[in-house]
């Protein structure tokens, strides 16, 4: 892969995130080197939901279906790697749910982290997104979901890009809920972070993780729900 050149490269207002808190973080690398891309969510045992725009060919300017799924050649389950959970299609995530964003993204002081970084955010109403002071007709609200804060601050940027927005359930389990996509600025008032609406891409992402490894969703020994 080439070289991204991040236009938003950080989650801000996050805190250091504790070891194996969030077990589901991937990071993206550029083969042969240690240079970082984006991030990304391992789900059904094998497989890395991100975000399009993280693989060739890049596309900045197109934000719409902003989703990709990747197959590992190999994977350990363990107490530091574990999937997250997938909603299903009529899965509702309310503006009340409790949802962390995740990322390596330089801090708000322009310093790139040594840890993961997490920040609590909230879920936007479509309808706030919509609006003429915010997104308008670029937010898709089938397609995308707003999250952070309407006053700004805690934040979601490119250098974060495809991953996760997971929000807890009733269950007391993590769901994938978006993937980090695109946004105007970082930390601005009205402008919160875009991310790709997982639930209306579910059946997509399901039908490639079945047709491409077979019956390792029965293998996952009750860990992680799909």
């Amino acid at each position: 892969m080439r070289r991204i050149q991040p236009q938003r490269t950080r989650i801000t207002y996050g805190d250091d995130a504790a070891v194996g808190k969030w077990p589901w973080q991937v990071q993206l690398t550029l083969a042969g080197s240690n240079s970082f891309v984006c991030g990304g969510t391992l789900v059904g045992g094998q497989f890395v939901v991100t975000a399009a725009h993280c693989l060739e060919p890049f596309n900045f300017q197109i934000h719409k279906n902003d989703i990709a799924v990747l197959q590992l050649k190999s994977y350990e389950d363990n107490d530091y790697i574990n999937s997250a959970c997938l909603p299903g299609a009529d899965t509702e995530f309310g503006t009340n749910s409790h949802c962390f964003v995740t990322g390596w993204g330089n801090t708000e002081n322009g310093t790139q982290p040594d840890f993961l970084q997490d920040a609590r955010v909230a879920l936007i109403p479509d309808s706030a997104c919509l609006s003429n002071v915010s997104y308008g007709s670029r937010f898709y609200q089938e397609e995308m979901i707003c999250a952070g804060y309407w006053d700004g601050k805690v934040d979601t940027c490119q250098g974060d890009s495809g991953g996760p927005l997971v929000c807890a359930r009733e269950d007391n389990r993590w769901y994938l809920t978006g993937v980090t996509s695109w946004g105007d600025g970082c930390g601005i008032a009205r402008k919160p972070g875009i991310s790709a609406r997982v639930t209306n891409y579910i059946d997509w992402i399901k039908s490639i993780m079945n047709n491409t490894y077979g019956t390792i969703l029965d293998r996952m020994n009750g860990k992680t729900r799909v």
